[in-house]
């Protein structure tokens, strides 16, 4: 059995990462061939290396896929925790473009694949978005939310009360 190097590019930001991870997806299919293994390297993350062999190549990618997205969400750049939600968000959003671009795409790989996106992939920056917004004090309990004018600052006088002092 052969020994074929794959590169991949993920990782470069974490903005970009739905583009990688599609890209990367896309070139190691288009360029699998059955009973070869494959060395796997993420040249931007750590240089992280893995082998892949067998009959089910293709899931074990995307499960390399996967931890790489839980190595990049758990590595702490130095940025602060607003920095990381709003490039969260945004990584979000790249993900809902790379869904709408191939949701119309019947081929059975690329309905996986974006059920890998939709099942896999999202829940984990959900829960990162909670946990940042919870760190930020952005979420609210509803026992801390105001319900009257009055607790929100807002105060009305009414000069009708006010008596003059003459």
């Amino acid at each position: 059995m052969s020994l074929t190097k794959f590169y991949c590019d993920t990782g470069r930001n974490f903005i970009n990462i739905s583009i990688d991870l599609w890209n990367d997806f896309k070139n190691f299919y288009n360029g699998y061939e059955p009973n070869v293994q494959y060395e796997i390297e993420y040249k931007y993350v750590d240089h992280l290396k893995f082998t892949l062999k067998g009959s089910n190549v293709i899931n074990d990618f995307l499960q390399g896929q996967l931890e790489v997205v839980r190595i990049l969400l758990a590595k702490d750049d130095g940025l602060e925790v607003h920095e990381k939600l709003i490039s969260l968000k945004q990584s979000v959003s790249e993900f809902a473009i790379i869904k709408h671009l191939i949701k119309g795409n019947d081929h059975v790989i690329v309905r996986g694949y974006l059920a890998f996106i939709n099942n896999n992939i999202l829940p984990l920056y959900t829960i990162k978005n909670d946990l940042y917004e919870t760190e930020l004090n952005i979420r609210h309990h509803r026992s801390f939310v105001r319900s009257t004018p009055e607790e929100f600052g807002k105060v009305h006088f009414n000069m009708n009360n006010v008596k003059s002092q003459d």
